[in-house]
C-alpha cells in the first residue's frame, strides 16, 4: 500500500479545527526564521498559511544572515511568555551556536521537540508529544496496522531530524534496531534483513527494490533534489515490494506539518 500523506495529514488537520474550535482561545506559534533561504521560506509559510486555516495564530520573527546567537536567544525569551508554541527554523546560520537557541525554548514550548530537555524525556518515554516526523511514522504505521515489537527495524541515516529520534522510539517501542549510514559496510546485508525502513540520509535513490524482501515497510522521510526533482532515499520501483510505502514526495512531508500544528494544540491544553 502507498501512503497518502495528503489525505492523511488532511484527516489531522480536519480534526485539529474541530478541537481549536471549542478552546477558549486561538492558539499562537512563535517562528524564528533567519535568512532569505527560499526554500525555508516557502515551508513556513505552508506551516503558516494551514495553520490560519484552522484557526491557529502564527508570529514569524524574521532577522538578517548577520544575527547573533544573543539576539536570537532574546528574543525566543522575549516571546515566551506569549505564546503556546515555539519552532526555531532550522538551518541556522554556521556562526549561530544552534543548540544554545534551541534549548532556550522552553519545554512546554517545544513543538519540534529538538531542546535538550524536551529530547531527554522524549528518549525515556516520558514526554508529552513526539517529534513530528516521529508522531508522523506513527501515525502511518497505527493507520497501516503495523505491530513494530518484535521486528527488525533498520534506520538509514544519524541525524537529528529523521534518524535518531526514529531509532529511539523503534527501540523504545520493543523493535529490533540496526542503525546505519550511507556508507556502512554491512548496508545491503542488514537492509536486505529489515522488516520495517526508516531513512533520511538525504541520498537520492540509495534504496533500489533488489535490496528489499517482500512485505517491507519502507518509510521514506527523506528529501533531495535530483535533476530539479524532489526525490527521497528510495526509488519508487520499490513499491512493488512494500506491504506499506510512503513516497517523496507526498509521503512523510505533509503529515510533519499537520503533527507539528497538533502539537501546538496538545501543548496549548
Amino acid at each position: 500500500m502507498i501512503v497518502d500523506g495528503k489525505k492523511i495529514a488532511q484527516d489531522i488537520i480536519s480534526e485539529l479545527k474541530r478541537v481549536i474550535k471549542k478552546l477558549e482561545r486561538s492558539p499562537k506559534l512563535f517562528v524564528v526564521l533567519v535568512g532569505q533561504n527560499n526554500v525555508t521560506a516557502r515551508y513556513v509559510s505552508l506551516k503558516q498559511k494551514i495553520a490560519k486555516k484552522i484557526g491557529i495564530n502564527v508570529e514569524i520573527a524574521r532577522f538578517k544572515e548577520s544575527v547573533t546567537t544573543e539576539t536570537l536567544i532574546q528574543a525566543i525569551k522575549a516571546a515566551a511568555d506569549t505564546v503556546d508554541g515555539i519552532i526555531v527554523q532550522l538551518p541556522l546560520p554556521s556562526h549561530i551556536d544552534k543548540q544554545a537557541v534551541l534549548n532556550t525554548v522552553p519545554i512546554e514550548l517545544d513543538v519540534d521537540v529538538l531542546g535538550n530537555a524536551s529530547n531527554e524525556k522524549f528518549q525515556k518515554g516520558t514526554n508529552t508529544i513526539l517529534p513530528p516526523v516521529i508522531a508522523s511514522i506513527n501515525e502511518i504505521l497505527i493507520r497501516g496496522n503495523v505491530n513494530v515489537n518484535g521486528k527488525r527495524a533498520v534506520v538509514v541515516g544519524k541525524g537529528a531530524l529523521v534518524g535518531r529520534p526514529a531509532a529511539v522510539w523503534l527501540t523504545n517501542q520493543g523493535a529490533d534496531v540496526v542503525s546505519l549510514d550511507s556508507k556502512s559496510e554491512n548496508f545491503v546485508e542488514e537492509i536486505q534483513k529489515a522488516d520495517i525502513i526508516v531513512t533520511g540520509a538525504g541520498v537520492p535513490n540509495l534504496i533500489k527494490p533488489d535490496m528489499i524482501k517482500y512485505g517491507v515497510v519502507l518509510l521514506d522521510a527523506a528529501t533531495s533534489e535530483l535533476e530539479g526533482s524532489l526525490v527521497g532515499d528510495t526509488s519508487s520501483a520499490c513499491s512493488a515490494k512494500a506491504s506499506l510505502y510512503s513516497p517523496v514526495p507526498g509521503g512523510i512531508g505533509p503529515i510533519t506539518i499537520a503533527t507539528l500544528l497538533n502539537n501546538l494544540v496538545l501543548l496549548s491544553k
